[in-house]
């Protein structure tokens, strides 16, 4: 609830709850969100209010997700770190997933980064910039999810297929 007043003061436009293993309130009551999200629009002034949204699994939320922000980040105990704050491109759209008290599973991590892959690859098709691409590829590295000597194979000019083996 805490998070949820706190995320409508500073501008967050969307509020998705995720159900991951480690999750340990698995309930949430969503009209008394939907109460806390208007009386903290109020209180700060804010006009917009937050969307809400549940989802049943991290491939749940990733898969629905994919198109509608063009930055991701998630944040884990394991890998390296990043400065949000340097990271970020404050003219573009970003998700930034926040785990459980226990953290991700590294399941649950291999899956947000898998799927952050073949989104990546589809993109290459619609964009010149290759290395946000890279960048993803090396984070699968740095957190040991990717192997060196991992195929990677260029179908064509349209299409980039990442096989890897986890």
């Amino acid at each position: 609830e805490w998070f949820v007043e706190k995320a409508v003061e500073i501008g967050i436009s969307d509020i998705f709850f995720i159900l991951t293993q480690r999750t340990e309130k698995k309930a949430i009551n969503i009209q008394r969100l939907e109460k806390i999200l208007i009386s903290a629009m109020k209180q700060s002034m804010n006009v917009h209010l937050p969307t809400l949204q549940t989802f049943k699994s991290v491939d749940e939320l990733t898969k629905s997700t994919s198109y509608l922000y063009e930055q991701k980040y998630i944040a884990h105990c394991d890998g390296p770190t990043l400065s949000l704050n340097e990271a970020i491109d404050r003219n573009k759209s970003a998700l930034l997933m926040i785990g459980p008290e226990g953290d991700f599973t590294k399941e649950e991590i291999k899956s947000i980064l898998f799927n952050q892959i073949l989104k990546q690859s589809e993109m290459i098709t619609y964009s010149n910039d290759i290395s946000t691409f890279w960048d993803c590829v090396q984070d699968l590295f740095y957190l040991g999810l990717l192997q060196e000597g991992t195929h990677f194979k260029i179908a064509n000019l349209v299409y980039c297929g990442l096989q890897a083996r986890f």
